[in-house]
């Protein structure tokens, strides 16, 4: 038969295991109780902290927006004051300028009021240098008269210009023509046979060269044409009427006339000029060529014609471009 055990006579063994079986109930009650403690507190951060950034970030923005209108103010100021900057500089500049105008005018109408003064009572500054010049130039006819030559064919003679050192001389081409020899004697008396060059029949011209080489010879420059004017004092140098005795002779004239004929420029002359000085030169007082002279009014004083400087370098750059 069992025997029945009364309460508070458990074994030992079981007492002890009761005990820990209720810590161990307590315990795990007190960690729930802890865990839902600490739950609860870390909602609460997160909420706190959900709530704190969201305000944060509705200040930034709140920021934000009052940095984007300050600026846009402070833009559209800078806008305005450089609009209005730039108009008023713009507005002292026009005043400047009127001003300086105005003022540039009056200068100058005094400048104009003093020179016409001065030309009334002085004549033109111009004039005066121009008078004084032609008071003082001298001519070296001598040394002109070294690139003259005397050029004889046997039946016409005449005269003639060196143009280059070489030997090379322009004269008139109805000098020449088909003559077969041609004799050229230097002002200091030497004297070269020659051989023809070149010619043209509208301008009267012919290219000749000695034929003995070396001789490094005195030559003429061509005058520019815009420097040729009515009333330049010119002088014919060559060999009036062929004859042994007036050969090298020197006419003065001016010139009186600037004419065109058959589309030739011509330089008309008033100086006394015969048959022998067709295919000198009429050079002027700085001892350049300004024609060759070409043909005159027979029965008539002071009427006659060179051929103008342009024309003759013109033939000459032609005929010595075809060499």
């Amino acid at each position: 038969m069992t025997k029945r055990i009364k309460r508070g006579d458990y074994p030992k063994h079981v007492k002890v295991l009761w005990i820990l079986v209720s810590i161990l109930a307590l315990m795990n009650i007190l960690i729930i109780f802890y865990l839902f403690s600490i739950n609860s507190t870390v909602n609460e951060m997160r909420d706190s902290i959900n709530h704190s950034i969201f305000n944060l970030e509705n200040n930034l923005v709140v920021y934000q927006n009052k940095q984007d209108a300050e600026m846009k103010s402070l833009e559209d100021w800078v806008k305005d004051t450089g609009i209005t900057l730039a108009n008023r500089i713009e507005e002292v500049n026009d005043n400047l300028n009127a001003k300086f105008d105005s003022q540039i005018q009056e200068l100058n109408s005094e400048l104009d009021k003093l020179r016409n003064e001065s030309e009334e009572k002085y004549g033109t500054i111009s004039a005066k240098i121009d008078v004084i010049e032609n008071r003082t130039k001298e001519v070296n006819l001598e040394e002109i008269e070294k690139s003259i030559v005397y050029v004889e064919t046997g039946e016409y003679a005449g005269s003639g210009v060196i143009f280059d050192e070489g030997g090379y001389i322009v004269t008139s081409r109805h000098l020449i023509l088909d003559a077969d020899r041609i004799n050229v004697e230097l002002y200091d008396g030497r004297e070269y046979d020659a051989d023809r060059i070149g010619q043209s029949r509208k301008k009267d011209l012919t290219i000749i060269k000695i034929r003995k080489s070396g001789l490094n010879l005195s030559k003429l420059e061509f005058e520019d044409p815009e420097n040729i004017k009515i009333g330049d004092t010119v002088y014919a140098i060559g060999n009036p009427l062929g004859e042994e005795i007036t050969k090298f002779t020197v006419n003065k004239g001016v010139i009186s006339g600037l004419r065109e004929d058959d589309e030739i420029n011509y330089v008309q002359t008033d100086a006394a000029l015969n048959p022998g000085n067709s295919g000198g030169p009429l050079v002027n007082e700085d001892g350049k060529i300004v024609g060759i002279v070409a043909w005159g009014y027979s029965g008539t004083e002071g009427l006659s014609f060179a051929i103008r400087s342009d024309e003759v370098q013109e033939f000459i750059d032609e005929e010595m471009n075809n060499l």
